[in-house]
């Protein structure tokens, strides 16, 4: 059994007929504010959060309300698109991190820059010392950079990449996006 406790009087920064708390019988924890507040028998599956007292007399009884009840839903469905969110924000960052190796996007904006320099002026590269960074198709992490050839064909392929990661990035948006309009429509 439980038991709503409802504020029959005024008391400071509470109305009469707000509900305090639904507390379980077997675990009551004791009286608080006796006369100010009055315990109530409700069914085991009562929401206060979707429901008003209204306070007769000596008589409490409870009636469910409309803006309570749209509101929990909309606090609902706010949660849903935030799990939503959420789950969009993570795929879309571990993709990044496989790509560029980072998770900040600073960083992989100076990095995709930097390639398509590499790409458009490999001279500037190729007699630096520079390394692959990562594995391409090409070539193999560690791989030496030492030639025009070789830091272009590298950047065309790390671009490339980028570019995948660009589409696979705007896909996942626009699922989240399908996903929050269903989520609103529901």
């Amino acid at each position: 059994m439980k038991l709503a406790r409802v504020f029959v009087q005024e008391y400071p920064g509470r109305q009469i007929g707000d509900i305090h708390d639904v507390i379980d019988s077997e675990n009551h924890p004791g009286s608080i504010l006796s006369g100010t507040i009055k315990e109530v028998e409700v069914a085991e599956d009562f929401d206060p959060e979707t429901m008003i007292a209204v306070v007769d007399g000596e008589s409490v009884t409870f009636q469910e309300d409309a803006a309570k009840v749209a509101a929990k839903a909309a606090a609902a469905k706010q949660a849903q698109i935030a799990v939503k969110y959420a789950e969009m924000d993570k795929a879309i960052f571990d993709e990044m991190e496989a790509v560029f190796g980072t998770r900040r996007s600073d960083s992989a904006n100076a990095q995709y820059e930097t390639l398509k320099l590499m790409k458009e002026k490999p001279e500037l590269f190729s007699g630096e010392g520079l390394l692959a960074d990562v594995e391409t198709n090409t070539y193999a992490l560690g791989s030496a950079l030492d030639t025009d050839l070789k830091v272009q064909t590298f950047a065309t392929e790390r671009i490339a990449a980028i570019e995948a990661y660009g589409v696979f990035r705007a896909k996942r948006i626009k699922q989240f996006a399908d996903e929050k309009a269903a989520i609103l429509a529901g």
